[in-house]
């Protein structure tokens, strides 16, 4: 169960990242507002990877 949590939250984050790359090449997101939110999005990944000992 939680494989596919993780499957769907990797999937999800690289529609919202394909979608920040547009936002920021039309200058309508500041860059590193994207960069903060996609590490501590990894990080929160790590952390639930960490938990449930996964690779």
């Amino acid at each position: 169960m939680i494989y596919q949590i993780m499957n769907y939250w990797d999937m999800i984050d690289r529609c919202k990242l394909y979608n920040s790359m547009i936002l920021i090449s039309q200058r309508k997101i500041n860059p590193n507002q994207v960069l903060y939110e996609t590490i501590c999005n990894e990080l929160a990944k790590s952390y639930v990877k960490q938990v449930f000992n996964m690779r």
